[in-house]
């Protein structure tokens, strides 16, 4: 899970840290820089798999001298992110645009252990050298481009791996009406996310009941095997839906956008695995407003069962006035660029709850800034 976050000179922030709730809303107007969250959490997510900085860069369609804050005259940006998953971790690097604003180094990076309270060092790195807890230094072939989180074989900097393999961010639109699916595919696609659901009985269990209770008018859905494939996980399969009073099974591409939607965000929730972070940008988009609260509902009640947290960014004022304070991050742009706080945090809690607690809206106080 992703405990906190502090975030310097990235794009819309100069500097900002908010705590981040286990399940819960980033909040605010259009252009504050709620994506541009999204998007650290990405970068971070991207290099920790090992990608260089430039393809981390291309995964979000920006160019690298992008990534940085456009007000700030710093040549260098960092991301301080604390991570739980059974052991508790603080990752920290700092990123430095070079002469000529084309191409981009890993300038500095820690990673630390908590243990009982306090933070423990595993490994510093400056520039290209990297040593370890006791100030050794660890024989380690540096990229500058890449994290040594990402190439270390070590114990700890494997569990930080392992931590943002179970992190989850769905793009704001995404195509999920594809109709043939397999197991193995990495692909977004809502076929693909049932036929590997099908594959675990007592999730694709959960995924039905709670499809049919949102959607009364599926009744089933239907695998229909392709061409043989001797790799099973390569095995496609012709995804069909079966509905109420209808005598013949249609395509998953005839189902509106806002059902698409809300199975995908149903099944992906189901599929990840316990302490996993599913991050979803704009979640009512396509979704009905009647519908949204009880996909919230459903959500939060997945999250809760598997310990895993689920954040989402909206505008829909009928999701933000359902959630309680600690539930509520809020994102402002100032003259300091892009400041995140958890309202539960913040100086103005103990006032927000009372006026909750007289009858009036979160909305109320958000859009009274």
């Amino acid at each position: 899970m992703i405990n906190s976050i502090e975030i310097v000179n990235f794009k819309s922030f100069q500097k900002s840290s908010a705590s981040l709730p286990s399940f819960g809303a980033v909040v605010g107007k259009n252009a504050v820089g709620k994506t541009n969250l999204i998007q650290a959490l990405l970068l971070v997510k991207s290099l920790v798999a090992g990608d260089s900085l430039p393809k981390a860069a291309a995964k979000m369609s920006l160019t690298q001298n992008e990534l940085f804050n456009a007000s700030d005259v710093s040549s260098e940006f960092s991301i301080k992110i604390n991570l739980s998953n059974g052991g508790k971790y603080i990752l920290d690097f700092s990123v430095e645009l070079l002469s000529g604003n084309q191409s981009t180094v890993i300038r500095s990076e820690k990673l630390e252990k908590i243990i009982d309270g306090v933070q423990a060092p595993v490994y510093t790195r400056k520039q290209n050298s990297l040593t370890d807890a006791a100030g050794n230094p660890v024989p380690l072939a540096i990229d500058n481009e890449r994290l040594a989180t990402a190439l270390f074989n070590q114990e700890d900097a494997a569990g930080i791996r392992k931590i943002f393999s179970d992190v989850y961010i769905t793009k704001e639109y995404f195509e999920v009406s594809d109709s043939i699916g397999s197991v193995g595919s990495s692909e977004e696609s809502l076929a693909s996310l049932l036929v590997w659901l099908n594959h675990k009985p007592e999730l694709y269990k959960n995924f039905i009941d709670i499809s049919k209770k949102m959607i009364p008018s599926i009744s089933a859905f239907k695998e229909v095997e392709l061409k043989a494939s001797g790799n099973p996980a390569e095995q496609q399969y012709l995804v069909l839906m079966q509905e109420h009073n209808l005598k013949r099974m249609l395509s998953m591409k005839l189902l509106s956008a806002g059902d698409l939607r809300t199975l995908y965000l149903i099944g992906e929730a189901i599929k990840l695995n316990e302490h996993s972070s599913l991050i979803i940008e704009e979640i009512e988009n396509g979704i009905h407003p009647h519908r949204i609260n009880e996909l919230i509902d459903h959500l939060r009640k997945i999250a809760t069962i598997k310990n895993m947290q689920i954040l989402f960014t909206t505008h829909s004022p009928l999701v933000i006035n359902r959630l309680p304070v600690h539930e509520v991050v809020l994102a402002e742009k100032n003259d300091k660029g892009t400041e995140l706080t958890l309202l539960s945090e913040s100086a103005q809690a103990t006032s927000i709850q009372k006026m909750l607690e007289r009858g009036g809206k979160m909305t109320d106080y958000i859009n009274n800034l």
